[in-house]
């Protein structure tokens, strides 16, 4: 009966939170959102209370020019306090640190190899499985795309603020989200 009893709760705490209505484009790609909190799969997610998102949306993207869809996952936080320490705790149980990059209208961004995560008010965004010869203006193009959908999707639309964004990698440390 306990284990029935906790196997109950884990269960509806892990799809206690909505899967998003967020509605994303991306000129040039071809995407569909995930069904689901868990995803294609169905999977069940795990939460630490303080980076437990309000909505989650998953979406690959594809086109003729990527051998595999590129996963965006967008978290939307009750604060923008709780989706930086989302952010900051990304990196937690990876092998490698990631390179903080300054990217033009995020508030914080860092990437790996083929991984970037984002910070952008109440949103965190993380990009999977990015093709090593991505280019510059294809990684901006796709960053433009994503600040964008979210400044529709906030109160306000893009009178937020959010404007084309621009990235580099910062070859100096820097704090995430200062600017030069």
């Amino acid at each position: 009966m306990k284990a029935l009893w906790l196997s109950t709760i884990l269960m509806l705490s892990g799809a206690a939170f909505a899967a998003s209505s967020l509605e994303i484009e991306v000129p040039g790609f071809s995407v569909s959102p995930l069904s689901g909190p868990g995803g294609a799969e169905g999977g069940e997610e795990w939460w630490m209370a303080s980076t437990k998102p309000l909505e989650m949306s998953r979406y690959p993207l594809s086109n003729k020019t990527v051998s595999k869809p590129i996963a965006v996952t967008i978290l939307r936080y009750a604060s923008a306090e709780q989706a930086k320490k989302a952010f900051e705790m990304s990196w937690s149980g990876r092998p490698a640190a990631p390179k903080d990059i300054k990217v033009v209208h995020w508030d914080a961004a860092h990437r790996w190899t083929t991984d970037m995560f984002l910070l952008k008010g109440n949103y965190a965004v993380g990009l999977y499985a990015l093709p090593p010869d991505f280019s510059a203006t294809q990684t901006e193009s796709l960053l433009d795309a994503l600040v964008s959908n979210i400044a529709k999707a906030e109160p306000g639309g893009a009178a937020n603020g959010s404007q084309p964004s621009r990235s580099e990698t910062n070859s100096t440390s820097s704090a995430p989200g200062s600017r030069r």
